[in-house]
């Protein structure tokens, strides 16, 4: 189901068959697994999912998708693609997702920067974009925990640390 800030719910498979609602800020999904048409909602500032949700969807900070909160459990399978946007330090300037219940990594992690973020990164700065509420299980195919992740733009590349924690964490940006 679905419900925002006025208080109504609307049984629903997708977000595609949501009403229009440009001016939606913040979005509440229970149990609901497909996610397209988010880009129909370009002010949305939060969106939480309640329940499971097999496969994390690309965070769209054009859609101004500044955090993502799950509930229940993520599994990230061996397809999966997280893709975060690092915009600058502050709070709601990067993607961030947050887990209640167990996190398990597979797929590919990228991470793309954007709004003129290279022009004011530091050397050595870092960043927490998923905690869980427990250990993380499983790992990225693309880098291993401790291992260098490139950004998209190959401007900058992070120290990726997961194993053994219950949160992700780019450290050591080297521009």
């Amino acid at each position: 189901g679905f419900h925002h800030g006025s208080g109504f719910n609307v049984p629903l498979r997708s977000v595609a068959d949501l009403p229009a609602m440009p001016e939606l800020r913040r979005l509440y999904l229970e149990n609901t697994d497909l996610l397209d048409g988010l880009e129909r909602f370009p002010h949305l500032l939060n969106l939480e999912i309640y329940g499971f949700l097999p496969d994390l969807p690309p965070l769209a900070t054009n859609l101004e998708l500044t955090h993502l909160h799950l509930t229940g459990t993520l599994a990230l399978g061996s397809t999966s693609r997280l893709r975060l946007e690092l915009g600058g330090y502050g709070p709601g300037e990067f993607d961030s997702v947050n887990i209640g219940g167990n996190a398990l990594l597979g797929g590919f992690i990228a991470v793309s920067l954007i709004d003129g973020f290279p022009s004011r990164m530091t050397n050595g700065a870092g960043f927490t974009v998923l905690t869980a509420g427990s250990p993380l299980g499983g790992a990225f195919a693309n880098v291993a925990s401790g291992g260098t992740l490139t950004t998209t733009d190959g401007y900058a590349r992070f120290t990726v640390l997961y194993a053994g924690e219950s949160m992700v964490r780019l450290t050591d940006l080297v521009v």
